[in-house]
């Protein structure tokens, strides 16, 4: 009887690439999707606000101006416009030599395009910098530049362009895109800007003969700036939904800079931690009005999830730096890790006579010296015992991070919510199936089984659930359709093997983005230490936001 011989084909499967990566634990996902949330339209990539209107007066003026409208003439002028765009703000900062914030800062190949104009016969070539070929002149690498890479997203979310950049057929809406293109072109010199795209060679003075079009140039258009005002804020309320959470944040953060009284801290971080405790710097209560009460209690759960964050972050990092540092790179499991870890460690994040109690007795014992929780501005409060973990990062010190790391998770299990942490916002049934260290989880273990645990059993568990989570995380993006080796603790061969920590990072939550573009709307100015307090305009707008 014959057999048939199947055939074998032998090759090679290319790795996955290794990058460096983010959120290796899953723990900042949640805090990622809050602040979506609540500043729809704005990244922390969407620098500047006249790009808002930039973006629809080309593509208004593009569609008049070039007949055929190819895709291909499409990326040919608008990557030499972003650069046209960008030597003005910048020519004009340093004419006018003042705060380069008013003027070219966050501009699209700002950095590429600054030593354009010192160029010794003062012609900057447009086409050496927006041609698509790679070179050092190249002022960014997508072919639909800032707008295809920063701008589409945000500005389809609110509702100003339309289409997408796999077919290049990208136009602005009616009528908010219309609004748009019409208040800039009423401050512009259309067709001067067109001429120069297609002349190609610009001299310093055309720049200067442009210099409305600076997003300074902002300031000085009302009507421009009224209508990025009512798409952004929605002082009239008109908009419904697609606004509310970004008017309720922008207002917060009016609010917050109308109330500062400075200091060392900045208007970002003071927002994280007011929103969080609900009190101001000087230790008051926040006071709002009831529209806006409500508003809070998304961030202040972004901030409690930011900081269980932080806290497993640190702990892992903590881990991984002690076995580099002893020279044990290979583990059995999780477990042989997390037992190698817990004897590092353990001298370190508890008292001598913690060692003896449950968590339980522990945590009772230690919320009785926890500040009042509107107390965020002491030392002792868990607001800043996150702060001290990334320094402890930068200082090298795994004694600093493991410490706050125990410090936080316990004043976060002090202070746990009688309810659903995630209660108020709207998460997918099935969401933390893939972010399995998170707020609902911690309480729950916390509750369930860990109050009965030593304080030796309690560390190694948390480090066990940290590395098992990372494994997990990083099996999962070694699983996406674009395949990323992330991991910092590798399975080799029946062990763990140790790569590197990775490094403790907060979540940027769009809020200095959010900030500038207020600043670009003439709402907010920096007094003389460079702190946004409110403009007259801010105030006005401020008192109609709060009802």
């Amino acid at each position: 009887m014959a057999r048939s011989m199947a055939s074998t084909l032998t090759a090679w499967i290319k790795p996955a690439p290794t990058i460096t990566g983010q959120d290796h634990l899953g723990t900042q996902a949640p805090c990622e999707s809050i602040y979506v949330e609540q500043l729809r339209g704005i990244t922390n990539v969407t620098s500047r606000a006249r790009y808002f209107s930039f973006f629809p007066w080309f593509l208004r003026e593009f569609e008049r101006r070039v007949a055929s409208g190819t895709a291909e003439d499409l990326v040919r002028y608008l990557r030499r416009a972003e650069c046209l765009f960008a030597l003005i703000g910048i020519r004009h900062g340093l004419h006018e030599d003042e705060d380069e914030t008013l003027h070219g800062a966050g501009m699209v190949g700002r950095e590429a395009l600054v030593p354009a104009l010192a160029t010794d016969d003062g012609v900057v070539h447009l086409s050496s910098h927006a041609a698509l070929e790679s070179s050092k002149l190249r002022y960014f690498m997508n072919p639909l530049g800032g707008l295809g890479q920063y701008y589409l997203g945000p500005l389809r979310e609110l509702g100003i362009l339309g289409g997408d950049t796999r077919t290049r057929d990208i136009r602005y809406t009616d009528p908010r895109g219309l609004r748009l293109a019409e208040t800039f072109a009423a401050g512009s010199a259309a067709s001067k800007f067109f001429g120069l795209l297609e002349q190609d060679d610009v001299r310093v003075e055309d720049l200067d003969t442009l210099a409305l079009f600076c997003p300074c140039g902002l300031l000085h258009s009302d009507a421009e700036r009224r209508t990025l005002i009512e798409i952004l804020l929605d002082p009239g309320r008109r908009l419904g939904d697609e606004a509310r959470t970004r008017r309720d944040t922008l207002t917060l953060l009016l609010d917050l800079a109308s109330r500062s009284n400075g200091g060392e801290y900045d208007l970002s971080d003071e927002f994280r931690a007011a929103t969080y405790a609900r009190t101001l710097v000087d230790g008051s209560p926040w006071a709002l009005p009831a529209s806006l009460r409500g508003s809070l209690s998304p961030w202040s759960v972004y901030t409690r999830n930011e900081l269980l964050s932080i806290a497993f972050q640190g702990l892992f990092w903590a881990a991984i730096t002690s076995a580099e540092r002893s020279g044990s790179r290979r583990f059995v499991d999780p477990i042989d890790f997390a037992s190698f870890a817990t004897k590092a460690l353990l001298p370190e994040v508890f008292d001598e006579d913690d060692l003896h109690l449950q968590l339980g007795d522990i945590v009772r014992r230690r919320s009785a010296k926890l500040p009042e929780f509107g107390a965020w501005t002491n030392d002792t409060h868990e607001i800043q015992a996150g702060w001290r973990i990334t320094q402890g990062v930068r200082d090298d010190d795994i004694a600093v991070v493991a410490r706050n790391a125990v410090d936080v998770l316990i004043a976060l299990q002090a202070r746990a919510p009688q309810d659903d942490p995630y209660l108020s916002l709207h998460f997918a049934a099935d969401y933390f199936d893939r972010y399995p260290i998170n707020l609902r989880s911690f309480f729950h273990r916390a509750t369930e089984r860990w109050t009965a645990l030593s304080a030796e059993a309690v560390l190694r568990e948390w480090l066990v659930w940290a590395l098992r989570t990372h494994l997990r995380v990083a099996f999962q993006k070694l699983a996406d359709a674009n395949p990323r080796d992330t991991f910092k603790v590798r399975p080799i061969e029946g062990t763990l093997v140790v790569i590197e920590p990775p490094v403790p990072v907060f979540t940027v939550p769009r809020i200095h983005r959010a900030v500038g573009l207020l600043r670009d709307l003439r709402l907010l100015a920096d007094d003389d230490s460079g702190r946004p307090i409110l403009t007259t305009d801010g105030t006005a707008l401020l008192e109609q936001l709060r009802g």
